[in-house]
C-alpha cells in the first residue's frame, strides 16, 4: 500500500495509514530530532495561551517645554523647570533608576513679518522631557499633579501607559496554555485521519508578547492630572504562540 499525504488548510500533515511502514513492514527505528530545515512526517499546529494580569507600572513622559525670545534665556528657563520636575519625583519617592531622559532639544520659531517677507527668528524652543516609572499606581494622580505643579506653566506631560513588568509567572502559565492548546489541535487532526499522536519532535516559541493595556493622549492625561481623578490600571493580557510538531502513528 502506497503511503499517503494528506493536506489540510493551515496544517502540515503527513502520515502513514495503519497497517503501513515507511520501509515494507520494517520495525519502527527510534525517533531523531531534525535536523534543521528537515522536513517532518507529522502534524504541525500552532498553540496560542493568554493570561491576563493587572499591570504593576505606569510610565509616565513628563517635563517642560519653554519659549523665550533669547536661546540661553530659553535654556534657563527649561534647566531650572526641568530640575523642579525631577526634585519633585525625588521627593515623591520615585528611584533615579526609574528616571531617564527622553527627548532633549532646542530650535528656533520663526515667523513673516509680512506675507510675501522672508521668515524671521522670533524666539527659541526648549524642551526637556523624562520618562518615569511610576510603580505605585494608587498614588499615580497625586504624583503628576505634584511634578505638573512644580513644572508651572512649562509643564507636559506627553502620555502615560501601563505596563506589566514582572510578568514572568504570567509568561509561564501563557506557555502551560499554548501548549495545551497545540496539544489538543494535534490530537484532534490526529483522530480525524484516524491514527494518533507519537513523540513530539519540534517545540518553537514563536512569540511572547505583553501588549499594552491602555495609552492615554496628552490632553486627556493632562486633564487627569491636574485634577488629581484617579487612574484605572484595568487588565494587560500576556500572549505566547509556539508551534509544535508531533510524529503520527
Amino acid at each position: 500500500m502506497r503511503n499517503r499525504r494528506v493536506l489540510l488548510p493551515g496544517l502540515a500533515l503527513l502520515l502513514l495509514l495503519p497497517g503501513c511502514s515507511a520501509a515494507n513492514g520494517a520495525a519502527a527505528e527510534p525517533v531523531e530530532p531534525p535536523e534543521e530545515g528537515e522536513m517532518v512526517e507529522g502534524v504541525t499546529v500552532d498553540g496560542v495561551g493568554r493570561v491576563t494580569g493587572v499591570p504593576d507600572v505606569l510610565r509616565a513622559t513628563i517635563g517642560v517645554e519653554v519659549r523665550r525670545p533669547a536661546v540661553q534665556e530659553a535654556l534657563d528657563a527649561a534647566n531650572a523647570g526641568a530640575e523642579r520636575v525631577l526634585a519633585a519625583l525625588r521627593d515623591a519617592g520615585v528611584e533615579e533608576r526609574d528616571v531617564q531622559t527622553r527627548d532633549l532639544a532646542v530650535y528656533p520659531e520663526h515667523h513673516s513679518p509680512a506675507p510675501d517677507a522672508p521668515p524671521e527668528i522670533s524666539g527659541y524652543v526648549v524642551v526637556n522631557l523624562v520618562e518615569a516609572k511610576l510603580r505605585e499606581l494608587d498614588r499615580v494622580g497625586e504624583l503628576l499633579d505634584a511634578v505638573l505643579r512644580a513644572g508651572g506653566d512649562d509643564a507636559r506631560l506627553n502620555g502615560v501607559a501601563f505596563a506589566l513588568e514582572d510578568n514572568a509567572e504570567l509568561l509561564e502559565a501563557a506557555r502551560d496554555a499554548a501548549f495545551a492548546d497545540a496539544r489538543a489541535k494535534a490530537e484532534q487532526y490526529a483522530r480525524l485521519a484516524g491514527g494518533s499522536l507519537g513523540p513530539l519532535v519540534r517545540l518553537v516559541e514563536a512569540d511572547a508578547a505583553t501588549p499594552m493595556a491602555h495609552e492615554y493622549e496628552t490632553d486627556d492625561a493632562m486633564a487627569a492630572a491636574r485634577q488629581d481623578v484617579p487612574i484605572a490600571p484595568g487588565e494587560q493580557e500576556v500572549q505566547v504562540r509556539a508551534t509544535a510538531t508531533w510524529r503520527l502513528e
